[in-house]
């Protein structure tokens, strides 16, 4: 199948220089001017055909040796070796050439009839679109959504209060159709004006105003936000560590994800791994015993926890996005699942188990100080803070990190939290009623109907647990019936929250919704702090205070590679695989130099058990770094009858006993609630974007929407050449004919009506740029054609030549220039 897509791609891009030149072409022999050569193609004459005396084609192979007498005015139709472009050779338009004068070369003709010859490749390329984008609907394209996907935090989307999911419908008055006019109508916006942004949330219609920004990284105005994914998969990838779960499991190219066929669930482990990838909903079991099915949901496990997992088959599901795939996937590390996958148009089931790569670290905490530097809008925290504010001190204890902040706000009890912090100069103190700050996401994170019915739930708080159409009926076990009396509910008690809901006419509890994270979730949705790679307190024993790095210490680069942030230390951190690593750091304006090399996280033990406390980190099992509880079960598993060495940290000081495995093995209906496990599973998949099939049967829409979306790429074509020639789009961002075959390739695998969509495209960038005043483009030559109709002369043949000289280096610098970007792409 690969070949046939390559040979779409050849042959589509082929038809676009045919036609360019065909309108050329045409237009010549219209006007009387012997075409001498029509090339698709430059350089050495591969093969080709004339008629000779008697008006028969004689088809040759190689470079033309010589012209019949008496043939002079038949055309040489050629394909060249070098398959980037084409050119019609009209008689008498090389300056070189002696001219006879006759009524057939081309600089005979007159300026009106030599401009109509060269603008008719423009204007052949440019119907040749309006007739692509017009079959192409009638056909079916694929477009994106015009869906907000990932959000970043701190961006302008965050900043201004717009949701995964919402569906952006105009910016400042302009329709949008999908997620490339998004893109492209924001990084054309005005970041000094801002724009007002037309959206879909649930059910209603809502004007958003939103301030782009420049991002360097990407060379263009962005708002921060990310296509909505599909469940097909575009790459196999290896993990940092060398691991490669997708690919050991025969995952391809392609392959659509459906989602998880039945499988028996064994043990608690699984059970609730699987129940907290969903839980919002309830997952259909089967049980073995009874033979009846069993709905369950989290809530209704943690409510009967009793339940005995050895007697039940999960019956599958399928999933509705990439979301709950890659959520799924995260939480059962080292657990084989079996994947339900599409391939050619036949369902298979794949064994698949998700890797957990070690986490690295140097053992130091973010000591960046707790200034704000972007406030959600609309959030708690806007209503009491100001970017530029430092946070201090809550209810008069110092919090100098994030981790302490909401550790604090996490311990706080009372009626209110005192938040004390700096503005400007001055110190200035708040309080934040604890009622607030417990329930402020009922209020303003969740549209509501009459009757506690929930419209569209909004905080990443309600997210895991409500879904609309849902209705509150009780907190904790006491009735509510009105939004009043389910904040005063919420607000009265100190302890974990879980509610009884109605969905779909059958009664759910929800899982638990501990009190601490209800005290700090309103930081986390509100704020933004500075993410500068600051060393904080250090970790005693690990790596970073052995090595000499202090408190207040500024990291600047890691072996030679430039630390911005600390985002950019933690993905630095994971690429390392564990080695040697020399850190360049600034302290006290002077300049350091250390060595170190990380440790993996290890295992924090929450609640004692066998020859463990409270807070106890596992780092080794025998000489093995361990990761995750599961690996220091499988170790266990794999030598079940010897005692193991391991080493943990207990109270800042290294401690090494001798562990029994039957004892440690016994505990294992206890895992879920005695040890940490990670939930950043992976097994190395890149999704395509997802896509959805507009075809349009009328064919009067077909054409009104083929003159409408011409119209749009002309606009968007003229507005990229002016944002990068005034520098507000990066030049980086030009591609070349690597990326174009590559765009191609992939675009024809997704229809004939999605390729022939982007060769209108192309057609209409192709028209464009030939009729930019360049010498030796089209334009160029229409530039020289016009100073001759003024000055009443031709422009002399060598300024032609120079001219021509110059515009070629231009258009092989821009050659070089965009390929090369199409390399760094492949590198990228």
């Amino acid at each position: 199948m690969s070949l046939i897509y390559i040979l779409l791609v050849v042959f589509g891009i082929g038809i676009l220089i045919f036609v360019h030149e065909l309108g050329h072409f045409l237009l010549a022999k219209k006007c009387g001017v012997r075409v001498e050569v029509f090339a698709i193609g430059f350089g050495t004459r591969l093969f080709g055909w004339r008629r000779n005396k008697e008006g028969k084609v004689v088809f040759s192979i190689g470079p033309l040796r010589s012209i019949e007498p008496g043939t002079e005015d038949h055309t040489d139709y050629r394909v060249c070796l070098v398959p980037l472009g084409g050119y019609v050779k009209m008689a008498g338009e090389e300056p070189t050439e002696d001219l006879t004068g006759a009524e057939w070369e081309f600089p005979s003709k007159t300026v009106g009839q030599r401009a109509a010859i060269i603008v008719a490749g423009v204007v052949f390329n440019a119907i040749f679109a309006l007739f692509a984008f017009i079959i192409a609907f009638q056909w079916g394209v694929r477009f994106t959504y015009n869906e907000v996907g990932n959000i970043e935090v701190g961006k302008p989307a965050w900043k201004a209060g717009l949701d995964s999911g919402d569906q952006v419908l105009e910016i400042d008055g302009s329709k949008i159709n999908d997620f490339d006019d998004l893109a492209t109508t924001i990084a054309f916006s005005s970041a000094e004006k801002g724009s007002i942004f037309k959206i879909r949330r649930g059910n209603r219609i809502l004007e958003v105003p939103v301030k782009s920004h420049y991002e360097p990284r990407l060379g263009f105005q962005t708002i921060g936000i990310g296509v909505r994914l599909g469940l097909s998969v575009k790459n196999i990838l290896t993990l940092p560590d060398g691991q490669a779960p997708a690919k050991l499991a025969g995952l391809q190219p392609n392959d659509e994800i459906l989602g998880i066929d039945s499988f028996p669930v064994e043990n608690h482990l699984r059970l609730y791994r699987l129940l907290a990838s969903f839980p919002s909903k309830q997952l259909s079991f089967q049980d073995q015993k009874s033979k009846k099915e069993i709905l369950l949901s989290l809530g209704e496990w943690e409510q009967n926890p009793n339940i005995q997992p050895e007697n039940l088959v999960f019956n599958g599901l399928s999933f509705q996005n990439w979301g709950e795939f890659r959520r799924t996937i995260s939480f059962h590390g080292e657990l084989e699942l079996p994947l339900k996958i599409r391939r050619n148009g036949k369902v298979l089931t794949l064994k698949i188990t998700p890797g957990l790569s070690p986490f690295w670290i140097m053992g130091i905490q973010n000591g960046a100080p707790l200034t704000i530097e972007a406030i959600r809008k609309g959030s708690l925290g806007s209503k009491y803070f100001q970017v530029g504010d430092t946070i201090q001190k809550v209810n008069g204890k110092e919090v100098p990190t994030l981790v302490e902040f909401l550790e604090a706000l996490e311990k706080a009890e009372g009626k209110e939290v005192q938040i004390e912090f700096l503005r400007g100069k001055k110190v200035e103190q708040v309080s934040i009623s604890m009622k607030e700050i417990k329930t402020y996401w009922l209020i303003t994170q969740i549209y509501w109907k009459k009757g506690l019915e929930i419209e569209w739930p909004r905080s990443s708080i309600s997210f895991p647990y409500f879904q609309k159409g849902d209705r509150i009926l009780a907190v904790n076990g006491e009735k509510v019936e009105s939004l009043s009396e389910l904040v005063d509910g919420v607000a009265r008690r100190k302890m974990n929250l879980f509610f009884l809901i109605e969905r779909k006419g059958k009664k759910i509890p929800t899982p638990h919704i501990q009190e601490k994270q209800l005290k700090s979730h309103w930081v986390l949705d509100s704020l933004s702090f500075s993410d500068q790679p600051v060393v904080g307190n250090l970790l005693p024993l690990f790596p970073a205070q052995k090595a000499g790095i202090q408190k207040g210490d500024r990291i600047l680069a890691i072996n030679g590679t430039p630390i911005d942030s600390w985002s950019d230390l933690v993905i630095f951190l994971q690429n390392s695989k564990g080695k040697e690593m020399e850190i360049r750091l600034e302290r006290k304006k002077k300049e350091y130099t250390f060595r170190l090399t990380p440790f993996q996280s290890g295992v924090k033990v929450q609640n004692a058990f066998s020859i463990f406390k409270k807070d106890d980190l596992i780092l080794k099992l025998g000489n093995k770094f361990v990761d995750s509880f599961v690996e220091i079960w499988q170790e266990i598993k794999t030598h079940p009858n010897t005692n193991l060495e391991i080493t943990y940290i207990r109270n800042n000081k290294i401690h090494k006993k001798s562990l029994d495995p039957a004892e440690f093995l016994s505990q294992e209906r206890r895992w879920i609630t005695k040890v940490e496990w990670r939930k950043d599973a992976k097994i190395g998949v890149y999704p395509h974007v997802a896509r959805h099939l507009v075809q349009v049967p009328s064919l009067s829409r077909s054409i009104v929407l083929g003159i409408k979306k011409s119209y749009i790429f002309v606009k968007r074509i003229l507005l990229t050449l002016k944002s990068v020639l005034t520098a507000k789009v990066s030049a980086k961002n030009l591609g070349g004919p690597v990326l174009i075959a590559q765009a191609s390739y992939s675009l024809a695998k997704q229809g004939f009506g999605t390729l022939l969509y982007f060769l209108g495209i192309l057609s209409l960038n192709l028209a464009i740029i030939n009729i930019l005043p360049i010498p030796i483009l089209d334009g160029g030559h229409l530039f020289f054609l016009a100073i001759e109709k003024i000055k009443g002369s031709k422009v002399s043949e060598e300024t032609m030549m120079i001219a021509n000289y110059i515009g070629l280096a231009l258009l092989l610098f821009l050659m070089i220039f965009v390929t090369y970007n199409d390399i760094m792409r492949l590198f990228r």
